[in-house]
This record gives C-alpha cells, sequence and structure tokens, in this order.
C-alpha cells in the first residue's frame, strides 16, 4: 500500500480539494483507495462527497471503531465528521488527537488497499508528528499558492519533512497565474519527480477588481 500525506503549513492552498481529487482519480483508475480526513479541528473533506450521514457514531468524544471504515463513491474513508457531530467543535488537547487519529488509521482501512491518501491540516504540530512518526508515512505531496505568506510557511513545512525524514513525491501549485512550469526557487531546490501547476482562470480579476478597490468587502454580510 502507497500511504500519502497532503500537506501544507498553510491553511487555504487547496489540500482537501487535491486529496480528494487524487483519491477520485486513483479510484477510477481501477485502484483500491482509502482517503482519511486528519483534519481533526476543522474535518470537511466529506462536503466534497454526495453524501449526508444520518447517524452519529459517537458521543462524549468515544470511537466506534466498529461502524468503520465507510465506503463512499468506491472509496474507504474515515473522518471524526463521521463519529462527532458535525455542528459541534472538537475540543481536544494534543494527546487525545493523536490517539483519535491513530485509531481512524488503524481501525478503518482493508489491508489491501494501493493508495491511502491523507488530507492533513495547516500547521506543523501534532497531527503531522503522529501521522509521520507514529503512523510512519514517509511519503508526501506539497501543495501551496505562490505568494510570500504561502511560502514563508512551505519553508516550514519543508524543513519539517526533511526532519522527519518524509520524501516529497510531487509539489503542487494550486490557484496559479497559468499552466507553466513552477518556477519558484524554493520548489526548485527540492529533488522532486513531480512538479505541477493547478491554475484558476483569471486570477488577477481577484486582486485588481476586488480586493485592491474594496469590492470584496461589499460581498461580505454587512451584520455577523
Amino acid at each position: 500500500m502507497e500511504k500519502i500525506a497532503i500537506c501544507s503549513a498553510k491553511g487555504g492552498v487547496g489540500k482537501t480539494t487535491i486529496a480528494y481529487s487524487l483519491a477520485m482519480k486513483y479510484h477510477k483508475a481501477g485502484k483500491k483507495i482509502g482517503l482519511l480526513d486528519a483534519d481533526i479541528y476543522g474535518p470537511n473533506l466529506i462536503n466534497l462527497f454526495a453524501y449526508t450521514n444520518p447517524n452519529q457514531n459517537a458521543h462524549n468524544s468515544k470511537i466506534t471503531p466498529a461502524k468503520l471504515p465507510y465506503l463512499i463513491d468506491g472509496i474507504e474513508f474515515s473522518s471524526t465528521d463521521l463519529l462527532f457531530n458535525p455542528d459541534d467543535a472538537a475540543m481536544l488537547r494534543g494527546p487525545m488527537l493523536s490517539k483519535i487519529l491513530i485509531e481512524l488509521y488503524k481501525k478503518s482501512f482493508s489491508a489491501d488497499l494501493d493508495y491511502l491518501f491523507i488530507d492533513m491540516p495547516p500547521g506543523t504540530g501534532d497531527a503531522y508528528i503522529t501521522v509521520f512518526k507514529d503512523l510512519n508515512i514517509k511519503k508526501a505531496v506539497l501543495v501551496y499558492v505562490d505568494d510570500p505568506l504561502c511560502i514563508a510557511d512551505l519553508k516550514r513545512t519543508i524543513k519539517m519533512l526533511d526532519l522527519l525524514r518524509v520524501d516529497v513525491v510531487a509539489a503542487i501549485e494550486n490557484l496559479a497565474e497559468s499552466e507553466q512550469t513552477i518556477t519558484n526557487d524554493e520548489i526548485m531546490t527540492l529533488d522532486v519527480n513531480k512538479t505541477l501547476t493547478i491554475p484558476r482562470i483569471a486570477r488577477h480579476e481577484l486582486y485588481n477588481k476586488y480586493l485592491r478597490t474594496g469590492k470584496l468587502e461589499k460581498l461580505l454580510p454587512e451584520t455577523l
């Protein structure tokens, strides 16, 4: 089984969408796929599936692994979204987060999977240490957008993966200006076999016509 974590220290770069897309792509190619939502505090991977969970199978933070795995659209899927009330906040300290992640991983998936994709949360904390050390995941896909704030966090991600001896098997620039090959210096220094871009059409309009002119604010609610 190939086990690959989709990661970036920066939030909002598209890790979840890419993890889902990778899972669906390989599933449609005839592979047996597992998909783990490792974002315990903000699980939303299930929202990309046409699926509504009618029952909650855990109460008071108690997991019922016998109910797992869930097969959704032909993919073995696991997430705390299937276990807790999705409207509740997961107020968990690090040790409990790690325990839940380990349980989801060990009790949720068949042994004969071809690929297990893990949708990681932002940051470099407990979830990453648990996944890469306790679960012994040794491969990662980097996801980033080419702006200074994201690149600053990307450096931390790369350093963390290096310290944990995790191989970066692909680097994906999301929301790119064009389909040209990645040229960012931080990525080009990596020994990565696969680098690719995922363009967003007319990205410049978001900055020039909305952010810089204040139009975006007009689209937001007047009161919260």
